[in-house]
């Protein structure tokens, strides 16, 4: 086969996938003895009091899985990832019987086994083993209250301070808290979910379509099959606003102005950085992702992809190859084996030179050697718009202001990535000199009075550098107004590694936002402020 031409579907046909033998160690289920066809969510929100007894906030109803047994033996148990906030109180199993439609589900029994910090095991035994390629359905009646994957905030705690509000967080293994599933990347499945929710509510979920079934209950289904983190559901006073074509967000009446701000910007920067295709996602970890997760996938994975493209010597061709990628592969999870064993396919003349073993660029040296990545991109063709930042920047960090060098670059017309850029830079150089800091703030107000968040986050992270005390209210207001930990964590870092006065404000920042905080949020950053053994 020439070059870049490649027959959809004959890789996947010819060999079997390395993702198909991939462990996942932060999964105590056994996801490859089933496969999950389908899973439906019919749950119930209260909004009462927080803890445990009757009249509690939770949510109440029941999962349904439709599977089908993977064993050549058969299989005498599911196993799924659960946690112990997530209380079970039934079970029931409906098999496939010859001549009938809906059999009976009939009660089975079930029990739990310590898995993690993170997580258990829940465990549902057939009367009988089903057999090799039966499809059996698996009805569980339960109730989640407080926990991690569920996350509950009082009227106070909203913008709106009118209402309660309730969001999931599943990403990285939390929606175990939030329903049992096999909560792997390695499954992916499609969902429906009917919500209840009291008057003058509304829910939300990260579904295809929705439908609003009377005047209390909304109806959702997932037409795409996606991982079990990927499920999301809201449910508070939301109002929503178009924001382009075919897109809308959803937020609180007070906060729909800057939601739809924010989701622009998050565009722009998508569309600004969309080169950044690959990052390796590796299987097998041994603590909990969300310990573990850094920008090293990303930037490291940026160069590798580069590199590939390089090895090509044709963006164009490149380009097709991405293209044929993502529809061999689209609704699948794959390791960076299967990636790679794609491009030496789609690409043999490569593959007969051998590039996979080339001395120092090795791709098994690339994906599981530490260190700085063996080759870097040409990154010169963005000097145009990234190098006026970076003289600007420089111009900044002077003793004497040359104002009117600084005053002759317009950065109006900038995006918001070289805006990005630009503070960063800022930040690499403090603590700039006495007062530079706020002339800074004072020339660009657009920067230092931002609502995006990106640019927040490095105002502060600048303004706590260089000790500007007259902004520290800026950096508490955005740690008020969102708890999000790729925005929150740098920040307390930022403080706690400042003046004392910093500390100060750290230490009571936390102690106001602690409550509305994710309990992972919460754990990290008392880790920066009150480490344990200090």
């Amino acid at each position: 086969m020439a070059s870049g031409e490649h027959s959809p579907g004959s890789g996947a046909a010819r060999r079997p996938l390395h993702s198909a033998q991939a462990v996942d160690v932060a999964s105590a289920s056994n996801f490859r003895a089933f496969e999950l066809l389908h899973l439906h969510l019919d749950l119930r929100a209260e909004f009462g009091p927080p803890g445990p007894g009757a009249g509690s906030r939770g949510l109440s109803g029941t999962a349904v899985l439709d599977l089908r047994c993977l064993e050549p033996e058969g299989a005498a148990e599911l196993r799924l990832d659960s946690h112990p906030c997530l209380e079970v109180t039934a079970a029931a199993l409906r098999r496939e019987r010859p001549g009938s439609e809906e059999p009976p589900a009939e009660p089975v029994s079930f029990y739990t086994q310590p898995f993690s910090h993170y997580g258990q095991a829940l465990c549902v035994s057939f009367p009988q083993p089903c057999r090799a390629a039966e499809r059996l359905q698996v009805l569980l009646t339960y109730r989640v209250g407080e926990g991690p994957g569920v996350c509950w905030l009082a009227p106070e705690q909203t913008a709106g301070k009118k209402k309660p509000f309730v969001y999931t967080q599943g990403q990285a293994v939390l929606n175990r808290a939030f329903f049992p599933c096999f909560d792997t990347p390695a499954v992916k499945y499609k969902y429906s979910a009917l919500i209840e929710v009291p008057d003058g509510f509304t829910a939300v979920m990260s579904a295809s379509t929705w439908e609003k079934r009377g005047p209390n209950k909304f109806f959702f289904q997932m037409c795409q099959p996606i991982p079990s983190y990927l499920i999301a559901l809201a449910i508070g006073d939301l109002v929503s606003a178009e924001v382009g074509p075919r897109s809308r967000v959803w937020a609180e009446p007070c906060l729909i102005d800057a939601a739809k701000e924010e989701y622009n910007g998050v565009i722009e920067e998508f569309l600004a950085t969309g080169e950044k295709l690959f990052g390796p996602y590796v299987w097998g970890r041994c603590v909990d992702p969300d310990d573990t997760y850094n920008e090293t996938p990303y930037e490291k994975g940026f160069c590798f992809v580069s590199y590939l493209a390089h090895l090509v010597g044709d963006q164009d061709q490149f380009d097709s190859f991405l293209k044929a990628y993502v529809h061999e592969f689209k609704f699948r999870s794959i390791l960076a084996d299967d990636f790679l064993d794609f491009y030496l396919e789609y690409f043999p003349e490569l593959k007969k030179k051998r590039v996979d073993i080339i001395p120092g660029f090795e791709f098994d040296r690339w994906l599981n050697t530490p260190g700085w990545p063996p080759y870097l991109p040409d990154l010169s063709p963005g000097d145009s718009l990234m190098k006026p930042a970076e003289e600007l920047a420089q111009l900044w960090a002077a003793e004497e202001l040359d104002m009117k060098a600084i005053e002759a670059v317009a950065i109006s017309p900038w995006k918001t990535y070289q805006l990005v850029y630009f503070l960063d830079k800022i930040l690499q150089k403090s603590p700039l000199p006495p007062g530079n800091v706020k002339k800074l703030g004072d020339t660009y107000p657009s920067i230092s009075n931002a609502r995006n968040a990106e640019l927040r986050l490095r105002w502060g992270q600048i303004v706590l550098k260089n000790d500007h005390q007259e902004d520290f209210w800026k950096v508490k207001e955005f740690l008020h107004n969102q708890g999000k930990q790729k925005y929150t964590l740098p920040l307390y870092h930022a403080m706690m590694g400042g003046s004392e006065v910093a500390q100060t404000l750290a230490k009571e920042t936390f102690a106001s936002t602690a409550s509305q905080l994710h309990s992972n949020v919460v754990n990290y950053v008392q880790q920066i402020v009150a480490p344990k053994g200090s």
